[in-house]
């Protein structure tokens, strides 16, 4: 796996926790279907793994290398008004959470807004929040043009530099739910 010297703290406990890139069942905790693909390669899921332990340690403020993390799913019941009165419906919706736990209770959680029907949707979702934490905490990292410029001054060197930008404010096809989120097996 390489050198784990230069894994993030608790990358061992994460590695374990999120879907494998093959889900085959064997050391699978992450409670997906076994024909559930999530990952385009091993690259992709180490990346998120990196992302995960940035957002969750609030890139390094907070130790959880002691801590055991689990994924785990609970349905969130909607709520229905009619007549003035709020009921709780039968549906609901899949809610992925990522739980740092030390001697049994639960610390510390990643859990997105939103939730998906099923569990992948449900985990597709948590994913595309996580990466969407990760972009903020990024923004907050001086870089580009060095720490003593401005936001404002990082913005405008960044455009100067690589143009307009024309990037999609839409999420990649992975997140769509019912699409194919990686290379299909021939």
């Amino acid at each position: 796996m390489g050198n784990d010297a230069s894994k993030p703290a608790g990358h061992h406990t994460l590695f374990w926790s999120l879907p494998p890139l093959h889900n085959h069942g064997l050391g699978n905790e992450s409670g997906l279907d076994p024909d559930t693909k999530i990952w385009a390669d091993n690259n992709d899921r180490e990346q998120f793994i990196v992302a995960v332990s940035a957002v969750a340690s609030r890139n390094g403020a907070v130790n959880f290398s002691d801590h055991h993390c689990k994924l785990i799913y609970a349905r969130r019941q909607k709520t229905q008004s009619a007549n003035g009165k709020q009921y709780k419906t039968n549906e609901g919706e899949m809610i992925a959470t990522l739980v740092f736990m030390k001697n049994g209770i639960i610390e510390a959680k990643i859990e997105p807004t939103l939730g998906g029907k099923d569990k992948k949707s449900a985990f597709l979702a948590f994913r595309r929040d996580v990466e969407e934490q990760l972009n903020k905490l990024l923004q907050s990292v001086p870089g580009g043009g060095g720490a003593g410029q401005t936001e404002g001054e990082r913005n405008t060197s960044n455009t100067e530099a690589s143009g307009p930008s024309t990037a999609s404010t839409e999420a990649p096809p992975a997140y769509e739910p019912g699409q194919n989120t990686g290379p299909s097996k021939a």
